[in-house]
């Protein structure tokens, strides 16, 4: 609805009053608040008198031999009568009298005869209606012990209200629930009430609840307008400002009609909520233009939604978007009594969700530590409300926020598993998550691809891979290249025979051939990697270099042993260059030929047994890198 300002709300009613020829300076609250109608006179001149004098005659203690009522005390006054406490003497029960000013005594007679149509529990019973010695009505009404709603809103402590569990919102909406039957029982008699407000309702000792004065009541029935005005043909302002609908301030009877009564209850509600008056203002013209307005109230957090939506479509402007009935109304609130102990979860779990929202704010490492924690406490209560009442649309909407909150969390934490399973939660997530979801999915894609290829090159560069292959190939190698120089350096000193330099050439083939085989039966091992192929590539290549090496020196003719001797510093050099670009630590290996060299060529003798010793402290110590027992288990040939 479109909120009208206050001023021009005033002059709009000035407007409508001035047509229906209302006067703005008679409109003046009584004592209650209540703007009383206008006396409506008799249809046929003398007709009200007639209708007195039809009345029995009620004798007080004092003018009779045999009195019918002892008056007491004033226990209630208002703008149409006063109340007394009095004992019906006959039957020695106290009981209420209401008797009416001189020029309220029609109204006093329409209460007394709506009020007896209406026999009901939250109807305050009617014993009798007579009149007085000065042909005054009086109408003798069952006494209620108790007090005032009123009292008790004003008072959350007041002693009727000792041992009741219930919470207050809770104990007024019982009190209202009830108010709504009479106003429903008063509907289905085709009668108005008007004037629905905490002053007009009583609330006994032991629970028993009392809608009273019914002073303005009018009929939306032809059986009820024979005793009440018409609420169609209402032409006056009439009822309590702080409650009334705007078409009662209008004194708009074409509309006035049972969702005006309705709008009180909803005004009532209003103020067991808020505890205050629906319409407020700093004089009766703005609290007549806010009710005339009536725009939707704004509730803070603490309302519940149900109930303030219940609150707001009561008090709605138009009638048509009220409920249609009180009993409509009434349902409306029992459920969301029923629903209540959900929304107090959703309530507590919002508390939760703030929390949450301010460590997500906050990024530090003991907020961090609790984010899961608080997220958990939420969505588990959002979750216990939507068991109870799956309609909740606070816990709904709750709910979504919380895993939208921790989704993001944990999409900036790149934790893909869990927050698209938290995801899937949302039966329809936003597409910004959506959206970061798939970027982060193609990010750790990208980020897995580019592992993997590090892996794949860690592996490519690890020396541990086919270790116990290569340690196998080398002792065998080293066992060879140890043996023959021996055997060959022992047969020319023995002078058994005199090795030839091509008999290094063969030896250098020999050894390329055994490399060669043991390469291609481990090739699953010794090939897996890139340091392997470097590493079976490079003994190729030195076999190679061996060859041609040795070839050389026989076709020069140079001596096996000078041969075995230069041989050294090739190896030197063939081991230092793997040293540089594959192993380190094979320089050891590298400088034992170095060391060999300058040791033959100082005992040119012993140059057999050098190179021998040479090859075998190398090879051995290359076989104790790569030693089987360093691999991982499951290791194969």
């Amino acid at each position: 609805m479109e909120q009208q300002d206050p001023g021009r709300a005033v002059g709009e009613l000035r407007s409508i009053w001035q047509t229906l020829g209302i006067d703005p300076t008679v409109l003046v609250p009584d004592s209650e608040g209540t703007i009383a109608p206008a006396t409506t006179l008799p249809v046929v001149e003398g007709q009200l008198p007639v209708a007195i004098e039809a009345l029995p005659r009620l004798t007080l203690q004092g003018e009779s031999a045999a009195p019918e009522l002892r008056l007491g005390t004033t226990i209630g006054h208002g703008g149409m009568g006063v109340v007394r406490l009095a004992t019906q003497l006959p039957l020695g029960r106290e009981v209420a009298v209401k008797t009416g000013r001189p020029d309220c005594a029609l109204e006093l007679l329409r209460e007394a005869r709506s009020t007896g149509l209406l026999e009901h529990p939250n109807v305050v019973p009617v014993h009798a209606l007579g009149r007085d010695a000065e042909n005054a009505p009086m109408l003798i009404m069952k006494r209620v012990d108790g007090v005032s709603w009123r009292a008790l809103i004003a008072d959350p402590r007041h002693p009727l209200r000792a041992g009741d569990a219930r919470d207050p919102l809770e104990y007024h909406l019982g009190i209202l629930l009830q108010v709504c039957n009479a106003v429903s029982f008063a509907h289905s008699k085709g009668i108005l009430h008007r004037d629905i407000k905490p002053e007009n309702v009583m609330v006994g000792r032991f629970g028993e609840v009392y809608l009273l004065d019914w002073g303005m009541a009018a009929a939306v029935s032809e059986r009820a307008a024979e005793i009440l005005p018409r609420a169609s043909e209402i032409q006056t302002v009439a009822g309590t400002p702080p409650y009334m609908a705007p078409e009662m301030a209008a004194a708009d009877g074409a509309r006035i009609d049972e969702r005006s009564d309705v709008y009180l209850l909803g005004a009532v509600l209003h103020e067991c909520i808020t505890g205050q008056p629906r319409h407020l203002g700093a004089s009766l013209l703005e609290v007549l233009g806010a009710a005339y307005r009536s725009p939707p109230f704004a509730y803070g957090p603490e309302v519940p939604e149900e109930l303030a939506a219940i609150c707001n479509r009561a008090t709605a402007a138009e009638p048509a978007a009220r409920f249609a009935s009180a009993e409509e109304l009434r349902r409306a609130l029992e459920r969301f009594l029923s629903h209540r102990a959900s929304s107090a979860l959703a309530q507590m779990a919002r508390g939760r969700l703030a929390e949450l929202a301010e460590l997500l704010r906050r990024r530090d490492a003991e907020a961090e530590r609790q984010i899961h924690v608080r997220f958990g406490e939420c969505r588990l209560a959002f979750q216990e409300a939507l068991k109870t009442w799956p309609e909740n649309g606070e816990a709904q909407r709750g709910l979504a926020q919380a895993v939208e909150l921790m989704v993001a969390h944990l999409i900036a934490h790149t934790d893909f598993g869990a927050a698209t399973a938290l995801l899937r939660e949302l039966p329809d997530p936003p597409p910004e998550l959506k959206r970061r979801l798939v970027e982060l999915e193609a990010s750790l894609a990208e980020e897995r691809a580019r592992l993997e290829r590090l892996l794949a090159l860690e592996q490519d560069l690890d020396l541990n891979v086919g270790r116990r292959t290569r340690a196998t190939l080398v002792l065998v190698v080293g066992v060879l290249y140890t043996a023959l120089p021996l055997i060959g350096g022992l047969a020319e000193r023995r002078g058994w025979l005199s090795p030839r330099p091509r008999s290094l050439v063969l030896q250098s083939l020999l050894f390329g051939l055994i490399w060669l085989v043991g390469a291609s039966w481990s090739r699953k091992t010794l090939f897996r990697s890139a340091v392997n192929r470097r590493l079976a590539f490079s003994v190729g290549t030195i076999t190679v270099t061996a060859t041609a090496f040795t070839g050389a020196a026989a076709w020069l003719g140079l001596s096996t042993s000078l041969t075995l001797l230069m041989l050294m510093p090739v190896f030197f050099l063939s081991l230092a260059i793997l040293a540089a670009f594959v192993d380190k630590r094979l320089i050891l290996s590298a400088l034992t030929y170095l060391l060999g060299f300058a040791v033959a060529a100082a005992v040119r003798p012993w140059t057999y047994e050098v190179f021998a010793a040479s090859t075998a402290v190398a090879l051995v110590y290359v076989a104790y890198l790569w030693r089987p027992e360093r691999f991982c288990s499951g290791e194969t040939l």
